[in-house]
Order: C-alpha cells, then sequence, then structure tokens
C-alpha cells in the first residue's frame, strides 16, 4: 500500500501455529523470488511451522490443506517489535482461564512472547457497582495469573477502563464507578 511506510510491508518469516487434526499440510510460495516450499504440522499439540525468504519479500501465498485449528499467522521481519492484536471487542476480559493451558502455553513459547497488552473495563463499567467491583477485579487477577502461569517470561501490561461519561442531573460525568474501578484494580 501507497499508504504504508516501505519498511513496514516488507518481511522475512512466515510462521503458521496450528493444530493438526489430521495431516495438515501447508504451501508457502514467495511471489518475488519465486521459492515454494512445503511444511507438515506434528500429529498433536501445537505446531510452529516457520518459512524464511532468502531476501526480504513483498508478497506471499500460503495454501493450507487437511484439517486443523488454526491459530495464527504472523509475518515478520528479522528485527524490530512484532505486535500481534487480538481483537475482542466487547469482551470483560474473563474469557483467557477458558482457553486450554498446554496449547496456550505452547503458542505463546512458539512465539516467543515478550509482552502482553491487556485492555478491558470499559464494557463493564455500566453494569459495576460498589458492590460487584471487588468480583470484577479478583476476576481480571485470575485471567492474569493465568496468562503469567502460560508465558512467565512476558511482561503484562493492563490497561483499566478510560474515562466514560454518563449524564447525570442533566450533565455529562464521570461514570461514579470508575475511580473506585481504578483504585481497586491497581
Amino acid at each position: 500500500s501507497s499508504r504504508v511506510d516501505s519498511a513496514s510491508n516488507r518481511f522475512e518469516h512466515v510462521r503458521l501455529l496450528a493444530n493438526n487434526r489430521s495431516g495438515l499440510v501447508a504451501e508457502f510460495t514467495d511471489l518475488r523470488n519465486k521459492k515454494e516450499s512445503r511444511g507438515q504440522s506434528a500429529p498433536h499439540g501445537v505446531s510452529s511451522l516457520v518459512w524464511n525468504t532468502d531476501t526480504v519479500t513483498d508478497g506471499i501465498r500460503l495454501h493450507v490443506s487437511g484439517s486443523a485449528d488454526l491459530y495464527a499467522i504472523t509475518i515478520d521481519a528479522d528485527y524490530g517489535v512484532a505486535v500481534d492484536n487480538i481483537p475482542m471487542r466487547g469482551c470483560s476480559g474473563q474469557q483467557f482461564t477458558l482457553v486450554d493451558e498446554e496449547m496456550l502455553t505452547a503458542a505463546y513459547g512458539a512465539l516467543d512472547v515478550g509482552m502482553i497488552i491487556l485492555q478491558f473495563g470499559g464494557n463493564s463499567v455500566p453494569y459495576l457497582n460498589s458492590k460487584s467491583i471487588s468480583t470484577y477485579c479478583r476476576s481480571i487477577a485470575k485471567q492474569i495469573a493465568f496468562l503469567r502461569q502460560c508465558c512467565p517470561n512476558a511482561k503484562v501490561l493492563f490497561i483499566g477502563p478510560s474515562d466514560m461519561s454518563k449524564r447525570i442531573k442533566g450533565e455529562l460525568q464521570t461514570y461514579p464507578v470508575i475511580p473506585e474501578l481504578i483504585d481497586s484494580l491497581a
């Protein structure tokens, strides 16, 4: 894209994380260098298939066949910071402990995760009151503890809810529960 810095749309490595179900085969083609290679995932557990380009490339084709749970496709360079965003709009941040711990640990290890940034709380603010804040905070603490267990070498940054307003006596004001929630999350 012409609107993207030329360095940010070039890469040297492509990785596919998957859980094999029955003979997953992935075929990789480097479109610039006309290089093709094939990879097959391990029979059980999280597999990390990695393809390296000989030189910087700006186009690939990845064809996957077989039956598998595909977890991630990453496209990275040899240097710099890689940011992988998992969009979870409308989520309260309570679902991480529902993920299989062994699978998540293997995925974090394959991706060499150095930091996990969580931003939750905004969707919960309208429904929280002074009595439910401690329950919410304990639940968030449980989620963070689980992520630390799955990825012990990563730093965890939790970003709580942003300021939100509601109409109180005809004026827009901060939700009354936000200061207490922020203090309780600290």
